[in-house]
């Protein structure tokens, strides 16, 4: 049978297993996440009709701009279903002012709309809609604790298995750190999990991906009340989600789960799996808001492979800056093997590439690899 892609995004939720029912009830006694919105309406006409079409009107304008602050420039028309129902997206409001002058009925509330369906919502209308599937990244630290000697702590990869299989089926392509042509070696991008805001938004831009999900997930045994024999393993997963065009923190999502057990190693394991089942709709709708965002940046991202030695590399760097419709052109990285370059650009992609293969660099010539969208491979000959 074949399935829309807002249908088969939605069934998503009930594929991550049976701890949807649990998260919902937990989301509806009070962990709502609400966004309060300041907005006008209006509607010809006085009186209690009058005044409830202009409210129809200020609470569409307010889903409109949550829409617009999660996507910018996305176009109004596949909007138009989520526009139309903007009051199941306001749990409610209040009225600020209400006044009635020359036949004309206003009003200024502050709607507090509810972020997480209207992003599900959102995510599941623009998923079919874009243009290329995201690339996304996944580096997550995951630990079991089995124990208090050292030889009880195990590493594994659960939770980025259960999080690529969720992506894998919306056909999101999903890479690990192990992934060819990555600007860092597998140990620099396994320390992700553990840096600073500031260094993996830089990692995000350097890494030509669309999404970076950098994470930790660990699992420790506790006492339970049930018996000597039995212990209570809690996992925590914490996920922090970058766009990759310019490395903002888009997102950051956690879950925890408990699974009761006679092996720790065993229940820490499943407690994990059951954690990560939890994340799986909310990591996909993250990335495909992620991914929305980077649509309508004008920068290209231009890989430069072999680019040999500093002053070689700083020889092309001048010749971009040096292009009138040049704005901006930035380092995302830098090696002799491989270079980022983030460019703002405002001319045609074929005047740019024609003006920086038309010189030689240090005496080797700059050749095109590939140039689709606003993404351009660049290769110097390899150094003998």
């Amino acid at each position: 049978m074949n399935v829309s892609g807002k249908e088969a995004f939605h069934r998503l939720a009930f594929q991550a297993g049976g701890f949807l029912v649990f998260c919902l009830a937990h989301v509806c006694a009070g962990d709502v996440d609400i966004i309060t919105v300041r907005t006008e309406g209006r509607a010809a006409g006085v009186g209690l009709a009058a005044r409830n079409a202009a409210i129809d009107e200020a609470r569409r304008e307010a889903v409109i701009s949550v829409l617009h602050s999660l996507a910018p420039g996305i176009d109004h028309l596949p909007l138009d279903p989520i526009v139309r129902k903007a009051h199941g997206y306001v749990r409610n409001f209040e009225i600020l002012r209400h006044d009635q002058m020359d036949g004309v009925t206003r009003v200024e509330i502050d709607a507090h709309v509810l972020e997480k369906p209207l992003r599900q919502d959102l995510a599941a209308t623009m998923l079919p809609r874009l243009p290329t599937m995201p690339r996304v990244l996944i580096v997550i630290d995951e630990r079991i604790e089995a124990g208090n000697e050292p030889e009880a702590l195990f590493r594994g990869n659960i939770v980025a298995s259960v999080l690529k299989e969720a992506l894998g089926r919306q056909r999101i392509d999903v890479c690990d750190i192990t992934h060819p042509g990555l600007p860092a070696t597998p140990e620099q991008l396994a320390a992700l999990p553990a840096a600073t805001l500031e260094t993996c938004s830089r990692m995000a831009q350097a890494i030509a991906m669309d999404v970076l999900i950098v994470g930790e997930a660990a699992c420790a045994p506790e006492s339970a009340p049930t018996g000597a024999d039995v212990v209570r393993n809690r996992a925590v997963i914490t996920l922090r989600v970058f766009r990759g065009i310019d490395g903002k923190m888009t997102d950051d999502l956690s879950a925890v789960a408990s699974v009761y057990s006679l092996n720790p190693r065993e229940g820490g394991e499943q407690a994990l799996e059951d954690a990560a089942a939890k994340l799986a709709a909310d990591t996909t709708v993250a990335v495909v808001i992620a991914a929305l965002g980077a649509r309508e940046d004008d920068r290209l991202l231009l890989t430069i492979i072999h680019p040999g030695s500093q002053e070689r590399f700083d020889a092309l760097l001048a010749t971009l800056r040096d292009i009138p419709e040049t704005q901006e052109a930035i380092v995302l990285f830098y090696s002799e093997d491989v270079a980022r370059i983030r460019l703002r650009y405002d001319g045609a992609m074929s005047e740019l590439i024609r003006a920086i293969t038309a010189r030689s660099y240090d005496g080797a010539e700059l050749h095109v690899k590939k140039a689709v969208l606003r993404e351009i491979h660049l290769e110097f000959p390899p150094s003998e």
